[in-house]
C-alpha cells in the first residue's frame, strides 16, 4: 500500500504556491504626507499682482505711515546735492553725531536717501517698469514695496549708492565706528539672502541706550 501521509504536505505545498503566483498581491499603496501649504506673499503694482520672490518671504514690514513729525530734516549739508531727506529724529540726531566724527577724522559722509514710504516705493517700481525693466528684474536689487526697511525712517543710504560706496574711505570708516553710534549695515557682503548693499545703513540704538533697537 501506498503511503499517501509522504505527499500530502508535498501537494499543498504545490497547491499554495500556485495560489500565490495566481492571485498576486496588491501593489502598495504609496504614502503620500499632505501638508498645508503657506499662503503665497504677494504686492500689486500698476494694477498687476506679482509674487515675491523666496528671498523676501516672511520679510514683510507692519511699519504705519510716517509724517512730519515725527520725521525730521537731515541737515542739507549733510546730503547729496543738499536734498530734502527725513528720518525719525533719534536716527537723525546720532547721524549727525557720527558725520561730525568722521569729519574731524577726514572723512565725509553725505546721505542720498533716507524715508521712503510704501507709496513711494511702488512709484520707484512703477517709474522702472515703464522704461522696459520688468518686475522679476528689479526686486532682485530693491525691496518689494512693503518690504523697504526704509519705511521704518531709522534707514539711510550714504552716496554713492552703489557698489562704489564699498571702496571709499567713508565706508571702511562705518565700518570701524558706525556701531558706536548704532549704525550697522543691513544687508552685509555675502549675506545669504539679498546682494551686498554697502551703502545702506540702519540705526538700531548703541547697546543699551534706548528702544529702538530691533
Amino acid at each position: 500500500m501506498i503511503n499517501l501521509c509522504r505527499f500530502i504536505p508535498l501537494f499543498f505545498c504545490i497547491v499554495s504556491v500556485g495560489c500565490v503566483s495566481a492571485t498576486p498581491s496588491p501593489a502598495p499603496v504609496e504614502s503620500r504626507s499632505i501638508e498645508a501649504s503657506a499662503p503665497e506673499e504677494t504686492v500689486t503694482i500698476g494694477g498687476t499682482t506679482y509674487p515675491v520672490p523666496e528671498a523676501w518671504i516672511g520679510q514683510k514690514l507692519d511699519a504705519p505711515p510716517l509724517k512730519t513729525p515725527p520725521l525730521v530734516q537731515i541737515p542739507q549739508a549733510l546730503t547729496k546735492d543738499q536734498s530734502n531727506i527725513y528720518i525719525l529724529r533719534e536716527a537723525r540726531d546720532a547721524l549727525v553725531l557720527m558725520a561730525d566724527a568722521a569729519q574731524k577724522d577726514g572723512v565725509s559722509l553725505r546721505v542720498d536717501s533716507g524715508y521712503r514710504s510704501l507709496w513711494y516705493q511702488r512709484k520707484i517700481f512703477i517709474n522702472l517698469m515703464k522704461k522696459g525693466r520688468s518686475f522679476e528684474d528689479l526686486v532682485r536689487y530693491v525691496a518689494p514695496p512693503g518690504y523697504s526697511e526704509h519705511m521704518l525712517g531709522t534707514v539711510v543710504d550714504f552716496s554713492p549708492g552703489n557698489w562704489r560706496f564699498a571702496k571709499t574711505p567713508a565706508y571702511a570708516w562705518l565700518r570701524k565706528h558706525g556701531g558706536e553710534y548704532g549704525f550697522s549695515e543691513s544687508y552685509p557682503k555675502n549675506n545669504r539672502r539679498h546682494p551686498w548693499e554697502s551703502w545702506h545703513w540702519r540705526y538700531r540704538n548703541p547697546a543699551g541706550s534706548g528702544t529702538m533697537k530691533q
